[in-house]
């Protein structure tokens, strides 16, 4: 557990005042480039980022953008904010390197709206080119910032401390708004049930405008854990490079979507893990997207002559609405894994046990129950709640909900109903644990039938070849056909491609009306967080076909 300076802190800004307390020593590394800083290095930089912010003219409740990769004047550039008030927007950098102009460009949506922005020295560059779009954007660069003594900052515990864009892979991106007090009450709700804590030595390299990499680095600083922090090119690139830093630091704590843990297996297929020691691997938290059967086998059978224990595996459900955690399993219990049948699933949304890898079933991965202080529910399209083995829309209360949407009310009123989040994932119940089925808006409604959008997707990737494996399916209601888009990489074996995932859809589904279309690589839409953006896809696919 944190110090109990740490843990009394009623907002982000008065965290700063106890980070040179007894964990004030513990360090934060960048392995990539060999920089590293401890906790007791962030307050007097923090605070001087907040005068040159306040120098600047940013004012009480400003939102400030935070444009960082993965680096140590990201820390300052943070607490900075807070120090001076303010509340933070981490803007979206790409993982891969990206011509400056083009990051600019992309950022413009937002940057429009903030009036301020704290730069580190890897995105100078793209500060640049972000002023001369937006000539009265004001900019602070860290570097360029002295330690300084003590701010006291304004904040307050119901203040807005983080506006974190959601991913907009279901809808057009909206600025989530998250109190000192709701970022606070995460960070102890996710260490009551994940018992991370000081002494634990904790590798991530999510994006730090990603809400699982964000919270994972605020979360160091509150409990005091140590960081490892490689950057996201740096995992895509050498995943073994990052599990061979975790062997030789002793790391007990990683974290990533689903895609990482099946990079790291594909990483090892050649099974040499010759002086690999993971026994001390204890969490692997898996979330961001729907936790797979198939990944959690292959990673755990790739990793255990390394001594990875079984249990290590720790998938988990979480939302930036949520500030992150929602729910998870027991800490070091292997991960459930219960197969349905698809066509009660989706069509009466019932739970009908199948035999497991069944073809006519769907694997789904339980993520446990809600984490300390999260009150869960599962209701109907009438908002009654459902019975356990029946799917529900996932409806949320509890202290680390978001307190809206920015600068968007009529948002922000349709998302709660009677104090309750409707979060717009579906889920089902069974024996106390929650497992989540899809999201209803991907939901595919054909010929009367339903079905979740990532069925029909695994079900097309079985077929295709493992380089691949991109593909996005959805309805085109007006022909009452299901469209499966995928991508390929040879022109010429389009079309033979094309008619195995046909053929095959169609008959796991029973359905004969099934088009899929081949587009070349790298053509797909995806969100800042890396996820499928299924309905624009559909929108551009009919603007391409003219249905």
């Amino acid at each position: 557990m944190p110090s109990h300076g740490r843990a009394a802190a009623s907002t982000l800004a008065e965290l700063i005042d106890h980070l040179d307390d007894e964990h004030g020593g513990v360090l934060v590394h960048f392995p990539g480039t060999g920089h590293q800083m401890c906790h007791a290095d962030v307050p007097a930089l923090a605070w001087g980022v907040a005068e040159e912010l306040l120098r600047a003219g940013a004012e009480e409740g400003s939102v400030v953008g935070v444009l960082s990769g993965t680096e140590p004047g990201f820390l300052p550039a943070v607490f900075g904010v807070w120090a001076a008030g303010g509340a933070i927007t981490v803007l979206p950098v790409p993982p891969m390197p990206t011509a400056p102009e083009t990051v600019a460009a992309a950022l413009g949506p937002v940057a429009e709206l903030l009036t301020h922005v704290v730069v580190t020295d890897s995105q100078v560059d793209v500060a640049e080119h972000l002023v001369a779009r937006h000539p009265a954007l004001r900019v602070v660069r860290v570097s360029d910032c002295t330690p300084k003594p003590r701010v006291a900052s304004t904040a307050r515990s119901e203040s807005p401390a983080v506006v974190q864009f959601t991913s907009g892979s279901t809808s057009r991106p909206k600025g989530v708004v998250l109190s000192h007090s709701a970022v606070l009450a995460c960070f102890a709700s996710t260490a009551a049930a994940s018992s991370v804590a000081a002494g634990d030595i904790f590798v991530s390299w999510v994006p730090v405008f990603h809400d699982f990499g964000l919270i994972t680095i605020l979360f160091g600083l509150w409990s005091g854990y140590e960081l490892h922090l490689f950057s996201p090119w740096h995992f895509i690139r050498r995943p073994r490079q990052v599990v061979e830093h975790m062997s030789a630091v002793g790391a007990t704590a990683f974290g990533g979507p689903n895609f990482a843990y099946d990079r790291i297996a594909t990483a090892y297929d050649d099974g040499l893990l010759d002086g690999l020691d993971l026994s001390r691997w204890r969490l692997a938290l898996n979330g961001g997207e729907p936790v797979k059967p198939s990944t959690v086998a292959r990673f755990s059978a790739a990793l255990a002559p390394a001594h990875l224990s079984p249990g290590v595996l720790f998938p988990v459900y979480g939302m930036a609405e949520a500030t992150l955690s929602v729910a998870c399993p027991k800490p070091g219990a292997p991960a459930r894994t219960l197969w349905l049948d698809r066509e009660s699933l989706g069509d009466r949304r019932a739970a009908v046990r199948v035999p497991d890898g069944s073809p006519d079933g769907i694997g789904l991965v339980s993520v446990g129950r809600p984490v300390p202080g999260m009150e869960l529910r599962l209701l109907d399209d009438d908002g009654t709640e459902v019975a356990d083995g029946s799917v529900g829309e996932i409806a949320l209360r509890g202290p680390s909900l978001m307190t809206g949407y920015w600068d968007d009310p009529d948002a922000t009123a349709t998302a709660f109903r009677d104090g309750w989040l409707q979060t717009g994932d579906l889920g089902v119940r069974v024996a106390g644990e929650l497992y989540v089925t899809g999201r209803r808006k991907d939901m595919i409604i054909v010929a009367g039938r339903n079905f979740y959008a990532e069925d029909v997707e695994d079900v097309a990737r079985t077929v295709l070849p493992p380089e691949l494996g991109r593909c996005v399916a959805f309805a085109d209601t007006d022909r009452e056909r299901v469209v499966v888009v995928l991508e390929t990489t040879d022109p010429a074996t389009d079309a033979e491609l094309s008619t195995r995932v046909r053929g095959l859809v169609s008959a796991r589904l029973d359905l004969g009306a099934v088009d899929v279309h081949a587009v070349p690589r790298n053509t797909l839409p995806r969100t800042t967080s890396g996820k499928w953006q299924r309905r624009l896809t559909s929108r551009l696919f009919r603007r391409l076909t003219g249905s």
